[in-house]
C-alpha cells in the first residue's frame, strides 16, 4: 500500500472498516483481534 496516497490508504482503511461492520459488527473486529480491550 506504499505506492498509495494517504487519501487512498484512508478510503480503502474506512471502505474495509464499513465493509466487517457490515458483515459481522463491531463484534468481529474483537473477533478479528483489531480491538484491543
Amino acid at each position: 500500500m506504499d505506492e498509495l496516497s494517504e487519501g487512498q490508504q484512508l478510503f480503502l482503511a474506512y471502505d474495509y472498516l464499513r465493509t466487517q461492520v457490515l458483515q459481522g459488527g463491531f463484534l468481529q473486529f474483537v473477533v478479528n483481534g483489531y480491538v484491543g480491550l
